[in-house]
């Protein structure tokens, strides 16, 4: 439960589309874990292609792709990797949702080529 006192304390808790400014409202929200474990992995926003072979759920970036499309999500994909420290391979994580629905246009336009990583 988000309160009225976090959101006035608490500038930063806003949404930004298109330029408009928007803070948050209080009341029930999702909240999502961290995508790593602070102290036992590493965390990359990039990873080669060369690397991509390492990936433990490759599957899901087809799974992702048609979720996006699925929801009409208009931004790019983004992903994070990580790592267990020593180890070789990678957990791909898909973030970011904001342009769900086209985002504050609520439309499903017909763009083939967005949610493709």
């Amino acid at each position: 439960m988000v309160s009225d006192c976090l959101i006035e304390e608490n500038p930063s808790l806003r949404i930004e589309i298109a330029g408009k400014i928007t803070p948050c409202s209080s009341g029930l929200h999702l909240g999502l874990r961290y995508a790593a474990d602070l102290w036992q992995d590493r965390i990359f926003d990039y990873l080669s292609e060369a690397r991509f072979g390492s990936i433990l759920n490759k599957e899901d970036f087809w799974r992702i792709l048609a979720f996006d499309k699925w929801l009409g999500n208009c931004d790019s994909r983004q992903v994070v990797f990580t790592r267990r420290s020593g180890g070789q391979e990678y957990k791909a994580t898909f973030i970011d949702y904001g342009y769900c629905f086209n985002g504050a246009e609520w439309t499903f336009p017909d763009l083939p080529l967005h949610g493709v990583f």
